[in-house]
Order: structure tokens, then C-alpha cells, then sequence
């Protein structure tokens, strides 16, 4: 045991290049660990049938910055040389804070490999600490590329997840494996400025779940225009396996400037997409757009293939949609699309451009829309619409838990379950 570890542009390593196991790297500093530039902490191996090592670190307050890494990986890039066996797993502990900074700076684990051979599966990867940051590019994720299955990916942080244009994911690309479940435990998880936690799968195998528990809030938001990409939490398919679900649990939802909660199938993918599920005992807020306007925020299921989307399950007391903001059960495909349940024990407030909307197109069928409500507004332009272009069925629902509440609002809103004759 040391008191502080510091790594700059060097590199610690248990790996194998043949026959043999990779040997464990365990790593145990009572104040800090901080690598920086280039290089790192590694746990390998780089071809052969050996089996990669474990790597442990404990510590007070883990730093990676500026490109440097955490990694356990099987890479294998020979066909002749088959690696038979899994990765290792990435144990991390840190007692006061983990900070991930930096294009290219991450902690990972997962397997790529050229060859078609199964039980080569990427290790866990366990985070334990009381604050975690993922900030400019940060990455922690377990991948596969090739056949065996990516890792699963836990995060408990004690008090705090933030993830500021950072990632956080369990994936596989190009595989046949199934991607990692994803599993976050907090009391406070922030998501900003360009940030995506995903659970995902590009080929043949089934994504993993993703599974949110924040005991007090969720929030969601984007600070700038720069962006390229969308801020949000994804379990979402674009091969042809089936997409995971996504599980919120916590007491304030608040989802804005354009940000998404998204489980669903990508374009041309086969398989169906996962369920989204959000339970949070106060309250659900859905407001806004993205800065220039382009894109509202958007809670939803979606299917843009030939699978089925998943169901969507919203349970609070406040249930809040504003500003062009959208809450949504969709296909753009041939699949169907799935239902949305609403159940607010005390409201459900729908105002500005926006609203709820249960739609198919090209082809596909509507799912249907419950609402379960002691009290319903609809306001400024918001709209309801359950739509079918083929005609198939589809039904829409309003629960008042409350008569004595009764409808507060009906101004300038727009309520609609259409049918689109067949050509």
C-alpha cells in the first residue's frame, strides 16, 4: 500500500500474449490515485487463450485526466489465434470521489475480437464511491466487438452521478453477444450538455437493461447550441436484436432543453425495442426544446424498424408537459407501436406547443393511451392525439381518480384519435 499513486504518460500493466493467464493488478492507495496523459492502469489480454486478470483499486479520490485509463480488455485481432477465454473485471473503490476528464480519458472493460468464437466475454466493471464525475468526452463502458457478451456495468455513488459531455454505456457492436446491463445507484443524477448513459446493441445479440435509481432527482438538461448529439439516458437496438429496458426510480423527473429518455429500435434495425418505465413518487417535469428550437425534449418509446416499440409507463402524483415539449409511443415503420399509461395521482398538466402523442406511420399500428388523473389541463396550444394511418385499432382512455376535481382546462388545446382511411 502507498499513500498516492501518480501515473503521467506511463503505464502499469498485468497482461499475456499467449497460453497463460494475465496475472491480477491490485491497486490500494489510502489518500489518491491520479493518472494523466496517455496511459494508465491495464489488465490484458493481447492474444492467445489465456484468460485476462482482475484489476482492484482502492483508494480515497481517483483522478483520470487528459486521455489516461482504467481498462480491462481481450483483444484479439488473429484468426488464427483463437482467445478462449473472458476478460477480467474492474473493481473500483474510491471513499470520497472518481473524476473522469478528458477526450479519450476512461475506465472500461470489453472484448474485440475478428473471430467467430463464443465464451469470451467482457469483465464487470464496479464503481463504489461518493461523488462521480464524467465531464469534456469522459468515458466509462463496458463494449464487446465480435462474439461474447459486453459486461455489466454498475455505478453506486453514494451522494452523486454527474455526467457533463461525458458517457456512460454497456454495448456491443458488430456482435452476436448481448450488450451489459447498466445499473446506476444515487441520491442526485445530473445528465447536461451533450451527456449520454446508454445501453445499446448494433448486432445480432439482445441489449442489456438500463436501470436508473436516484432517491431524489433525475435531471436532464443542455446549457449550450454547440452540441452534436442528443443529450439523454438510451436503451435502443440498431441490429437485429432486441432492444433493453429502461427503468427510472426516483422522486423528481425533470427532463429539459431538449433532452431525451429513449427506449426503442433504430432505423432498418429487426428487433423489438425495450419497455420505458418511470416511477417517481413527486413528480414527472417534460419542458422545452433544444436552444435553436429544432428538437423538443421527449420522453418515449419509438420503433423506426421492423420490430415492435415497447410500452411506456409514467406513475407520479405531478405529471408536467410544457413549452414543446413531447411525451411520446411512436413507430415511423411497419412495427407497432406501444401503449402509453399515465397514471398521476394528483395531475396531469399539459400546456404550450406539445403534448402527448400515441402515432404510427408507413404502415405501422397505434398503441393505445391510458390516462389516470384527479386532475387533467390542457392548455395554450398542447394537444392529445392517438393516430393509426392503416385504421388499425387503437383506444384512448382518461381514469378521473378524483370526480370532485373534475377537467380544470380546456383552452385552445387539441384532443384527437384519428383514423386514416386505406388507399
Amino acid at each position: 500500500m502507498t499513500e498516492q499513486l501518480i501515473i503521467d504518460n506511463a503505464i502499469v500493466s498485468a497482461s499475456t500474449n499467449g497460453e497463460g493467464d494475465a496475472g491480477d493488478l491490485i491497486i490500494s492507495a489510502s489518500d489518491s490515485v491520479k493518472l494523466n496523459n496517455p496511459g494508465g492502469l491495464f489488465a490484458q489480454v493481447n492474444s492467445g487463450t489465456g484468460a485476462g486478470g482482475d484489476l482492484t483499486l482502492e483508494t480515497k479520490q481517483l483522478s483520470i485526466n487528459n486521455g489516461a485509463a482504467v481498462s480491462t480488455t481481450t483483444v484479439n485481432l488473429s484468426s488464427s489465434i483463437p482467445t478462449e477465454k473472458d476478460a477480467g473485471d474492474l473493481i473500483i473503490r474510491a471513499s470520497e470521489f472518481v473524476e473522469v476528464n478528458g477526450e479519450d480519458s476512461g475506465i472500461s472493460s470489453g472484448t474485440l475480437s475478428v473471430i467467430d468464437e463464443p465464451d469470451r466475454d467482457g469483465g464487470n466493471l464496479t464503481i463504489e464511491t461518493e461523488r462521480l464525475s464524467v465531464s469534456d468526452s469522459g468515458v466509462i463502458g463496458s463494449v464487446t466487438i465480435g462474439a461474447g457478451d459486453a459486461g455489466d456495468l454498475l455505478i453506486r455513488a453514494f451522494d452523486s452521478i454527474t455526467v457533463n459531455e461525458g458517457t456512460i454505456s454497456a454495448e456491443t457492436q458488430e456482435s452476436t453477444g448481448n450488450g451489459g446491463n447498466v445499473t446506476l445507484e444515487t441520491e442526485q443524477l445530473t445528465i447536461r450538455d451533450g451527456s449520454q448513459v446508454r445501453a445499446g446493441t448494433s448486432g445480432e445479440g439482445q441489449a442489456g437493461s438500463l436501470t436508473i435509481n436516484a432517491s431524489e432527482f433525475v435531471k436532464l438538461f443542455d446549457t449550450t447550441a454547440e452540441n452534436t448529439r442528443a443529450n439523454g439516458l438510451f436503451a435502443q437496438t440498431g441490429g437485429s436484436g432486441e432492444g433493453g429496458e429502461l427503468q427510472i426510480n426516483t422522486s423528481h423527473l425533470i427532463v429539459r432543453d431538449g433532452s431525451q429518455i429513449f427506449a426503442g429500435t433504430l432505423a432498418n434495425s429487426q428487433g423489438a425495442g425495450g419497455n420505458l418505465t418511470v416511477t417517481a413518487s413527486e413528480s414527472v417535469e417534460v419542458s422545452g426544446t433544444t436552444a435553436d428550437n429544432e428538437f423538443p425534449s421527449n420522453l418515449s418509446t419509438s420503433t423506426r424498424g421492423f420490430g415492435s416499440a415497447g410500452d411506456l409507463t409514467i406513475s407520479t402524483k405531478q405529471f408536467t408537459v410544457q413549452d414543446g415539449a413531447e411525451v411520446s409511443a411512436a413507430t415511423f415503420a411497419n412495427g407497432r407501436a406501444g401503449t402509453m399509461t399515465i397514471n398521476a395521482t394528483n395531475s396531469i398538466k399539459l400546456t404550450g406547443i406539445g403534448g402527448l402523442f400515441v402515432q404510427a406511420t408507413n404502415g405501422g399500428t397505434a398503441g393505445n393511451l391510458n390516462l389516470e388523473t384527479g386532475e387533467l389541463t390542457i392548455a395554450d396550444g398542447a394537444s392529445i392525439n392517438v393516430s393509426s394511418p392503416e385504421g388499425l385499432e387503437h383506444r384512448f382512455s382518461i381514469q378521473n381518480r378524483c370526480p370532485n376535481l373534475g377537467f380544470r382546462e380546456f383552452s385552445k388545446a387539441k384532443i384527437s384519435l384519428a383514423e386514416y382511411p386505406k388507399n
